[in-house]
């Protein structure tokens, strides 16, 4: 059943007013993604201070605050020193977020192995993108870990079916050009372009204005071109 974000925002608040201080995390996510709340940083990151501190989804959602600035003036070390702590206590967000840090290894030092230890984890968890980063180790290998298609393919579809549209995408390409199996690629296609996935909405431009497997429609070749080139016009035409 799709909860209504508008009502669980109200939740949050009433939750909030019985004094329910853990309730302020989701409320401040709320409002920092604009989601159930008219998107509002500065209240979505003071919520979050106002929330427990020791919690490892209040430390996760300041990490990302001070790293790219959202709500607050930027901080990047202060933003990984969060995310690290919270990585450590096994927040699943923040062991795919720190993850990715240690497996590039740009602004912290890499640590690929404690890297995927994270991502092993976080997708166990259940965490979207944690399963497309670990089906992304299993289709390159690592170090004992051997390449491996069909776990890959299977963990891209996990992370695909929880709404990731980069696994969505990869499966695409998967299907379309590798299998040869057209119509389940364009079906992957549509499922990313759902959020505005860039390469995906090339993808379909292209395989619908040239008919790629699919009949020739010119109309949707031309919405999924608007699609990518403003899709936060493309949002404001269709409301």
């Amino acid at each position: 059943m799709k909860i209504d974000p508008s009502k669980a925002a109200d939740l949050f608040d009433k939750a909030i007013s019985a004094g329910n201080s853990y309730a302020k995390i989701n409320l401040g996510q709320c409002y920092l993604e604009g989601n159930g709340r008219i998107k509002n940083e500065e209240r979505g990151f003071n919520l979050l201070l106002e929330a427990p501190q020791e919690d490892p989804a209040t430390k996760c959602r300041l990490g990302v605050c001070y790293y790219k600035g959202v709500g607050v003036e930027k901080d990047v070390q202060k933003g990984i020193s969060y995310l690290k702590e919270a990585a450590e206590q096994h927040d699943m967000n923040a062991m795919c977020y720190y993850g990715k840090m240690l497996m590039e290894g740009t602004i912290v030092q890499m640590d690929k192995d404690k890297a995927i230890e994270y991502f092993k984890e976080s997708a166990r968890m259940g965490q979207a993108e944690a399963k497309y980063q670990f089906g992304k180790i299993f289709k390159e290998g690592y170090g004992m870990i051997p390449k491996d298609e069909n776990s890959a393919i299977s963990l891209f579809r996990e992370s695909s079916d929880k709404g990731f549209p980069k696994a969505s995408y990869i499966l695409g390409m998967h299907y379309f050009y590798k299998l040869n199996q057209k119509k389940e690629g364009v079906e992957f296609f549509e499922k990313a372009s759902k959020f505005y996935h860039p390469e995906s909405l090339r993808e379909l431009v292209r395989i619908y204005r040239e008919g790629d497997g699919v009949p020739v429609n010119e109309n949707k070749a031309f919405d999924y071109e608007e699609m990518a080139d403003d899709p936060e016009q493309y949002q404001n035409n269709k409301n």
